[in-house]
């Protein structure tokens, strides 16, 4: 294998190599934005379901 060859080579590895490295960064920010779409969520129904409860409460006082 030549010189040329070897630099050609390097080269395409890390380009593949970044590539790689950009794959799993989209991949993590797309798992963070789940998690944290699901903690909102969570959240939502929590706050309706305690809304409920006050209007339940209130309700039960009249």
């Amino acid at each position: 294998m030549n010189e040329d060859q070897k630099a050609n080579l390097k080269n395409l590895s890390e380009h593949a190599l970044h590539g790689v490295e950009d794959a799993a960064d989209v991949v993590g920010h797309g798992l963070g934005g789940a998690v944290k779409g699901v903690a909102d969520g969570v959240e939502s129904v929590s706050t309706t379901s305690q809304t409920r409860k006050e209007k339940a409460t209130e309700e039960d006082v009249k």
